[in-house]
Order: C-alpha cells, then structure tokens, then sequence
C-alpha cells in the first residue's frame, strides 16, 4: 500500500508533478494551484517528494479534516 503526504509550495520554488506512476505533467507544479498560488496537495510519499522538502522547495502540512459520514 502506498503512502501519502500533503506539502505546500514554498517561497518561488517550483518542483515539477510526477505521479505515482513516475509520469510527468507538463505546467504542472506540485504545491502549487493553476494560479501558481501555493496550495496544501496530497502526493505520494517518494524520494522525490522528500528532496524537494529537504531542499525547502516544499514544506510537509497536516492533513486536512475529513468529514465524518453519519
């Protein structure tokens, strides 16, 4: 099974999207809406995505609330 984070842009760092199937999306920046804003986003929990936190490009969040079902 496999893990997931959620991260953040940080300052004007931008980490290209890759997958889960190591696929790249060109435009597409992890952390970041279609704004370039930063946005919290759920990714896979790769090397990849641990670098780019140790490099400040991306900063780990909690996880957002999920909402109980009733």
């Amino acid at each position: 099974m496999q893990k997931f984070i959620h991260v953040i842009a940080q300052g004007d760092g931008t980490v290209p999207y890759v997958d889960e199937l190591g696929r790249h999306h060109p435009g597409r920046a992890v952390g970041r809406g279609a704004d370039g804003a930063p946005v919290a986003e759920r990714v896979a929990d790769t090397t990849y995505v641990r670098r780019a936190v140790a490099r400040e490009d991306l900063a780990l969040v909690e996880a957002p609330a999920t909402p109980k079902e009733s």
